[in-house]
């Protein structure tokens, strides 16, 4: 008969630390109050196995060596915020942003931090992963330090919305530290009594940039919505990779964000038959003649804080479906660089332009992040 076994590790049982690097690539000390929300954790410490196959008059094959190692993860978290009245009420996703590749800058006018995707200059994170046993008073910990992730952002009507990430991190700077099991450790992990977002209740405009038009009617900041927005996806396209280097314990010396293309994601709405003064929109007609759009999504909660995305994007294809007794379109968009100031060079020209933040620009607050990117998205209260 099978034994009670009190030490066995539950998958839920357990937390993240993270926190971001001062110096890329030395582990932060990390307390109980870096605690994540996080969810849908999992994680994999790797380490390549060097066959040796010398020559043998019996099979051949020797103990093998260890080679390069290195600590895959993934994690999900949702938006959320506290009320935002200082640069102390960070939001709750900060570090997950920052190690996929935005850079934050705070507005103290506003009372908002803006993240906006850049290609280069990248934070990294380090992380510690515990996982208790039944009884609760020891966990296995994995450490990581130097991590970097690609992420994919999820706006679905009616749920929580979500930014999910895959990425890669170096292990302790002492390799054997890197997994540590019966650590003694504490329960006393504390998370933010804050709502998350939900994706309701929001705004969603599609712009036409040559006039500053909201398809579906309305005006910038009040739309009419004269169709509903089902959904929104976003795909970073960063790949994680680890570099090696001869003086690194383990060989991986760093791991760096790779692009293999632009920014991807997914808009779907109803088919709608609309006159043109209406906001009518037609999708083959803007990929076709590759039209830039600019698509601002707001979502609200405790009546004033808010979660704002911002982009430039191309319909680079349509697909026709239904959804609970309705035609709809799901368009596959690519983000472009912003406009510059009164629209010249133009949209997608140059990769020096920075995102012209102003209230009638969409964010809905008056901000002016430093930062060149595609994608911007903004807390803010008020």
């Amino acid at each position: 008969m099978a034994k009670e076994n009190n030490l066995i590790v539950a998958p839920q049982l357990g937390f993240v630390l993270g926190k971001i690097e001062s110096t890329s690539g030395t582990a932060e000390s990390l307390a109980i109050g870096d605690a994540l929300f996080a969810s849908e954790v999992s994680w994999s410490f790797d380490r390549e196995n060097l066959a040796r196959t010398p020559l043998s008059p019996e099979r051949p094959g020797v103990m093998s060596a260890p080679g390069a190692a290195i600590v895959s993860y993934s994690v999900s978290s949702e938006f959320s915020a506290p009320t935002i009245s200082d640069s102390g009420d960070v939001p709750h996703n900060d570090v997950l942003l920052r190690a996929g590749g935005f850079q934050s800058t705070f507005d103290d006018t506003a009372d908002a931090f803006v993240y906006v995707l850049t290609s280069s200059n990248h934070k990294s994170a380090s992380f510690e992963i515990y996982e208790f046993e039944a009884v609760g008073t020891k966990a296995n910990k994995t450490a990581l330090r130097g991590a970097r992730h690609g992420w994919s952002i999820d706006c679905t009507a009616g749920e929580i919305a979500l930014l999910s990430c895959t990425g890669l991190g170096l292990g302790a700077s002492t390799l054997a530290n890197t997994y540590v099991t019966s650590t003694p450790a504490s329960k006393t992990a504390v998370f933010y009594i804050d709502k998350p977002f939900v994706c309701d209740g929001g705004h969603v405009e599609i712009v036409d940039l040559s006039d500053n038009s909201i398809y579906g009617g309305g005006s910038v900041g009040s739309p009419s919505d004269n169709y509903l927005v089902l959904g929104l996806t976003l795909d970073s396209g960063w790949t994680a990779d680890a570099q090696r280097g001869l003086s690194a314990d383990g060989a991986s010396g760093r791991v760096r964000l790779t692009s293999g293309g632009p920014v991807t994601g997914t808009l779907q709405f109803e088919t709608v038959q609309l006159a043109s003064t209406d906001g009518a929109f037609d999708p083959y007609a803007l990929r076709d003649n590759s039209t830039p759009l600019e698509v601002r999504v707001k979502f609200t909660h405790n009546t004033s804080d808010h979660l704002c995305f911002n982009f430039y994007c191309q319909i680079v294809g349509v697909d026709r479906s239904d959804d609970a007794g309705r035609s709809t379109w799901t368009c596959a968009v690519e983000l472009r660089y912003p406009e510059a100031l009164g629209g010249d060079p133009a949209v997608g020209q140059s990769p020096e332009q920075k995102f012209d933040y102003a209230a009638s620009q969409g964010l809905f607050v008056d901000v002016t992040p430093d930062d060149v990117g595609v994608l911007a998205i903004t807390y803010y209260s008020g």
